[in-house]
């Protein structure tokens, strides 16, 4: 893949892939960028060996150059001349301040909310967001796409739509939302909210999905698919807080109890108080995440605190599935037993049951002390009844 921008001062950016870089690092895949004079003659070379290495090669020699990141995030650099430098980020994971060895200040770099340099941004080579800019272009590369700080656009639509339901996503040349104050936008694809919510709704679908396996004899396409939403929804509401948490709590339970054919307000209650516990508590004693930092959807299985975000969000919906299902179950087995002969509201007031209906009963009552699903087809399977 190759991208060629003209420059104002005459200058030509060529971005290529080469397979071969030296007997140091081996055959691998390797990013290549050469600066071009007028005359077309080669004044720079740049070789992107991997994120903490890079080399340039100019008339003036070979130089390189090693970054240190921290969950993701660039802290440090070590020049060609041996010289250490420690870069202090914003909440964007901005270069914002550099210092020596010494704590002094080498360059601070202020920013327009869109990223364009008012102030400084000589020296370190990633500025805003950690992206590299090029003074030539006059543009942020952000792997899949350039955005232009200037113009506050990306120059290439984005070949995905997160949630086609947001109008502020539907402009395909807009970045972070059109609110970069809060957001970022790392890979050109996936601003923070898209790519944390995604991934939590992932952990809860698979929660979901384990639980109604864990607690159904007789297994259903819709049943699965309703947990397995269920659970997704439960676990991305609970990113945004506790609120959203009970709501997120409940609308999965009504989700799942039109599966399981029940009424759709039973449990609502406690799937409110629940959902609203587990995300409390899990923020209160589970390790915090700082999902901020996390730059794009890999960087949940690469860094330590995505990782630690995985853990927490699976913790907190298999808590509060396993605290869910444990209260449905006392409250079932608590319940009156009805043996034939006794009066039961549910079949017309006082008169007798038949021994259709005493067997129907007894089997929805073993199936709720066992945890199983009590909906109408599983009871009459269970209890060998006829519809």
């Amino acid at each position: 893949m190759q991208s060629l921008h003209s420059s104002e001062i005459g200058l030509i950016v060529e971005a290529s892939v080469v397979l071969t870089f030296s007997e140091r690092f081996g055959l691998k895949v390797i990013l290549m960028k050469k600066e071009y004079n007028s005359t077309g003659s080669t004044v720079e070379t740049v070789y992107y060996v991997d994120e903490n290495f890079v080399r340039v090669e100019n008339l003036s020699g070979s130089y390189d150059f090693t970054y240190v990141r921290h969950e993701g995030q660039l802290v440090a650099q070590l020049n060609p001349d041996g010289t250490k430098l420690f870069m202090h980020g914003d909440h964007l994971g901005s270069t914002s301040t550099i210092t020596n060895s010494s704590g002094s200040v080498i360059e601070s770099t202020t920013y327009a909310p869109t990223g364009e340099i008012l102030s400084g941004g000589a020296v370190s080579r990633y500025d805003y967001t950690g992206k590299e800019y090029s003074s030539v272009v006059g543009d942020y590369d952000y792997n899949f796409r350039k955005m232009n700080p200037s113009w506050d656009i990306f120059t290439q639509p984005d070949s995905l739509l997160p949630n086609v339901y947001d109008p502020q996503q539907l402009n395909r040349y807009s970045y972070a939302r059109d609110n970069p104050y809060r957001f970022k936008d790392e890979t050109g694809h996936c601003i923070w909210d898209a790519c944390i919510v995604e991934v939590a709704a992932g952990i809860g679908a698979l929660v979901g999905l384990g639980t109604y396996f864990l607690t159904h004899d007789d297994y259903t396409l819709k049943g699965a698919l309703s947990y397995t939403a269920g659970g997704a929804v439960s676990a991305a509401a609970g990113v945004y807080g506790i609120g959203a948490a009970i709501v997120g709590g409940v609308s999965a339970q009504f989700i799942t109890n039109n599966a399981d054919e029940k009424e759709l307000t039973d449990g609502i209650g406690n799937a409110a108080l629940i959902s609203g516990l587990t995300a409390g508590l899990g923020k209160e004693f589970l390790p915090a995440s700082k999902d901020w930092l996390i730059k794009h959807t890999l960087s949940f299985f690469t860094t330590k605190t995505g990782q630690q975000f995985i853990k927490n969000t699976f913790v907190e919906e298999s808590v509060g599935n396993l605290v869910n299902n444990f209260i449905s179950n006392s409250l079932s087995q608590s319940s009156p037993k009805v043996t034939g002969g006794s009066s039961y509201p549910g079949f017309g007031g006082t008169r007798k049951l038949s021994e259709t209906e005493k067997k129907f009963v007894d089997t929805r009552e073993k199936l709720r002390s066992s945890g199983k699903s009590t909906s109408i087809g599983n009871i009459l399977k269970q209890g060998g009844l006829k519809k």
